[in-house]
């Protein structure tokens, strides 16, 4: 049963580059058992989900301590999240990443006996941010952490399209940068314009 499923979780993990991370990286080091990705559509959750686990196994995908899971399809949904996780566990597994939670019935229910079963499971779960999910997470809320994913900034637009690693600022030291450089909001920075925001720390 569980084979099918790992090689759906393979499939989806080899195609996953990690060229590229969201800030979400920088913001979780504490390793919860439950973690809650949410957001809108297109925001990056399902990369994110897939590179934590690429990241949790040193770049082997086929761990048998990771596996990931889209909630919404066919196999998933035939064979259960608990039971699911009961195979994965007994088979060694470590990190459980499901996507989509949002598109599985009773998935509150489930994810708390997940929860309160296997205690040495880590489990990464995404989903939108509609009301229905809000409502399902506040019942998990003793359990699970949440982390709210937002668009893509702009300083990460920056390192995406130019490789160019910035660290974060406040509005008051992007205005000062704009101040500083009589740079227009909306004018598109060269190369030079974009490394000399590194000084902001020493302005």
């Amino acid at each position: 049963m569980l084979t099918d499923i790992r090689l759906l979780s393979q499939s989806f993990l080899k195609e996953v580059s990690l060229e590229f991370k969201r800030y979400f990286f920088n913001n979780c080091s504490s390793n919860p058992r439950m973690l809650f990705i949410i957001g809108p559509r297109g925001v990056g959750k399902t990369t994110c989900l897939l590179q934590y686990l690429i990241e949790f196994s040193r770049s082997n995908i086929l761990s048998e301590k990771i596996l990931y899971i889209p909630a919404d399809h066919i196999l998933i949904e035939k064979v259960g999240l608990y039971e699911i996780a009961n195979n994965f566990m007994q088979e060694g597994g470590e990190l459980l990443a499901i996507d989509e939670i949002h598109k599985y019935p009773n998935w509150s229910k489930e994810l708390k006996s997940i929860f309160d079963t296997f205690k040495k499971l880590q489990v990464v779960i995404s989903g939108s941010s509609s009301m229905e999910i809000s409502k399902g997470i506040s019942d998990l809320s003793r359990r699970a952490l949440v982390f709210n994913m937002k668009h893509m900034s702009f300083r990460e637009f920056i390192e995406f399209e130019h490789g160019i690693v910035l660290p974060s600022a406040s509005l008051e030291e992007i205005l000062k940068f704009i101040k500083i450089f009589q740079i227009r909001p909306l004018k598109k920075l060269n190369t030079e314009d974009i490394k000399s925001f590194h000084c902001f720390k020493n302005i």
